[in-house]
């Protein structure tokens, strides 16, 4: 019992977690979404992701601390995930 609650403590403790306003932004694929916007900068995520989606956890955690509210994924999501940070809102 005590193994398996450490493995779980193990497992959760990797989970990338979310920075303040990370929750407001916004990921699209449409160019056409940010042709109004401001570019902040370049957001890349890096493995190990422990769950599913923790690559998009880390580019909205390192959008929102550039100031932005959007990102524009710029590839697939395989083993890394880029994407340029945008303000679009005012």
């Amino acid at each position: 019992m005590k193994i398996k609650l450490a493995a779980a403590a193990l497992v959760l403790s990797g989970c990338t977690t979310m920075a303040p306003r990370a929750d407001q932004v916004s990921i699209v694929t449409d160019p056409a979404l940010v042709q109004h916007c401001a570019a902040v900068g370049n957001v890349t995520s890096t493995p190990p992701y422990v769950l599913p989606g923790d690559d998009l956890k880390q580019l909205r955690n390192q959008a929102a601390g550039l100031g932005a509210d959007t990102v524009l994924r710029t590839g697939p999501r395989i083993v890394s995930t880029q994407g340029v940070a945008y303000r679009c809102r005012s």
